[in-house]
């Protein structure tokens, strides 16, 4: 979604939540975080990360909700994430979830959330859980520091990159919230047809044009 700022801090969890949630984060093993590569194999703007999948599904009539959800997150999460989001937003439904890492020294590329037509109306919420200040999170010409523990909704619509100049792993939680009325429009949509998607936009540095088509 596209906002009138570029970073807007929600809220921030209950400490002993938080807690709780780093120790689980801490507890996954480098077989769990390399299980599904799709996210950093489809877009060249992520190799330098590891994700571990929760909820996903391009059509919104097969949201898929793995394992890992159903047996810890889901139950740890949920109670927390779902007053903050109906505070903020109204009722919805988280439709993607993600444990995103971002490997020592790593790069995010800049580009924008923009592969599909969902995108543009959902609200890209990031918890950072293992992080520090040597990671450097952009949206167009500002820089961040986001801190642990803080809910964060940013303008996914504009350009952004993470960079880091840090040793140690970043760990984001990544979710994408859509409110009722245009999860309801998104459904109907993708009852007739597969889901409208095209490739993610880059800037080119070079010439600061704007790239279109790659992954």
């Amino acid at each position: 979604m596209l906002l009138n700022k570029p970073l807007i801090k929600l809220d921030e969890i209950d400490t002993e939540l938080f807690f709780q949630i780093k120790q689980e984060t801490q507890c996954l093993t480098p077989g769990v975080w390399n299980e599904d590569t799709s996210r950093q194999d489809s877009f060249r703007c992520h190799q330098d990360t590891q994700a571990i999948p929760l909820i996903y599904g391009r059509n919104l009539r097969e949201i898929v909700y793995t394992r890992l959800w159903k047996e810890k997150w889901k139950a740890l999460l949920i109670p927390s994430l779902q007053n903050v989001l109906n505070e903020y937003y109204g009722e919805g439904e988280i439709i993607r979830m993600c444990l995103c890492k971002l490997l020592p020294y790593g790069k995010v590329l800049e580009h924008k959330d923009d592969t599909e037509e969902v995108l543009l109306y959902t609200h890209r919420i990031h918890l950072p859980i293992v992080t520090n200040e040597n990671i450097d999170f952009i949206v167009e010409s500002d820089v961040f520091n986001l801190k642990e523990g803080s809910l964060y909704e940013f303008s996914n619509q504009q350009f952004h990159q993470v960079k880091s100049r840090s040793s140690l792993d970043r760990i984001h939680l990544i979710f994408d919230y859509l409110e009722a009325e245009k999860l309801e429009y998104f459904r109907k949509k993708h009852a007739k047809s597969e889901p409208v998607s095209w490739p993610t936009s880059y800037r080119d540095h070079c010439t600061g044009k704007l790239i279109v088509g790659e992954s």
